[in-house]
């Protein structure tokens, strides 16, 4: 037994010692680059021969093949077609990889791009939602100081409801408090009617609220009898 397994050693680090590199990209995007599975194995072939002599001819392809110097131009000219492979100057039957590692490169450059846009609109999007909680935060303080008071469970959950229900924004919800505090009204079912009607008009900013207040309180005001004159900066 120890024989057999000092023996699987020696194999092993001779078989690795006796290996090719093969980018990992050429393996997992080759269908990217134009390249069947049948030209993948002649390239890993090509590569070996590319690593061994360096540019390499026709008939060194064909003797490395085993075949002849018309099937190994066969192999070859749908390569160099996709400029995998490229000959160097008309009439020398000389061919380089380079084209493969132009090709390999220019999906390193596009997939180094897409991560650091990816990496950029997550940290945009931690940065968002850390701003979010902390606007969130600021609201229910600004909730508590006005009333006074702690907020109860229930008045908790309506300002959640406005936030994650009616997707009302803090700074719409505390324009509305803050013009409930004016008018002497700090309750939460009058903020809850002021931010209804602000949702109804699709008023969404405190510039579309300004906006709407400004030309409310330019038109005349109009009352049948027994009714009040509603509230212009509604």
């Amino acid at each position: 037994m120890s024989a057999t397994k000092n023996l699987n050693n020696r194999f092993m680090q001779e078989m690795f010692m006796d290996s090719l590199n093969v980018p990992c990209m050429l393996l997992r995007e080759y269908e990217q680059i134009g390249i069947t599975e049948q030209e993948l194995v002649l390239l890993l072939r090509l590569l070996l021969l590319y690593y061994k002599k360096g540019n390499f001819t026709l008939n060194m392809t064909a003797t490395e093949f085993s075949i002849t110097e018309d099937e190994a131009a066969g192999l070859i000219n749908p390569l160099v077609a996709k400029d995998i492979l490229i000959c160097l100057g008309e009439g020398r039957e000389e061919y380089t990889l380079d084209g493969l590692f132009v090709q390999l490169y220019e999906l390193w450059v596009l997939d180094k791009r897409r991560s650091q846009k990816n990496a950029t609109q997550r940290t945009r999007r931690a940065e968002t939602q850390k701003r979010q909680l902390a606007e969130v935060g600021q609201l229910y303080r600004v909730f508590e100081r006005e009333m006074g008071r702690s907020l109860s469970p229930i008045e908790n959950e309506k300002i959640s409801q406005w936030l994650e229900v009616d997707k009302q924004s803090p700074e719409l919800i505390l324009e509305a408090l803050r013009r409930s505090v004016l008018h002497g009204k700090t309750t939460f079912a009058y903020i809850d009617k002021i931010l209804l009607n602000w949702r109804r008009q699709n008023l969404r900013t405190s510039a579309d609220i300004e906006l709407h207040t400004e030309e409310a309180s330019k038109k005349p005001a109009k009352k049948t009898a027994g009714e009040r004159v509603k509230d212009t900066w509604l």
